[in-house]
């Protein structure tokens, strides 16, 4: 059975709200921490691209991780670091 992307949201924010994980839980009141909100300012030519599975967004946002320099808890780690811990597959 299919699912839609924000059903799949919806569900690891239920799980992360029902396992109480503080660092993991999302900020439901805060728009810039809402899954909800993650793709309205998205290009609608990407957006279809990432809903038919053509770009993996969780790719994209390792190499944005590394970009930043961080680890898996928002914790500085430095660049190579970061490069190294996340092993993004695109660049």
């Amino acid at each position: 059975m299919k699912q839609d992307i924000t059903e799949k949201i919806d569900l690891y924010t239920e799980y992360n709200v029902i396992n109480n994980d503080s660092d993991d839980n999302l900020n439901e009141n805060s728009e810039d921490q809402n899954p909800k909100f993650l793709f309205t300012s998205t290009n609608t030519k990407l957006l279809l691209k990432i809903a038919i599975g053509k770009i993996n967004c969780q790719e994209y946002a390792k190499r944005e991780l590394v970009n930043r320099g961080f680890g898996s808890k928002g914790e500085w780690l430095g660049f190579k670091e970061a490069e190294n811990y996340w092993k993004p597959k695109v660049k």
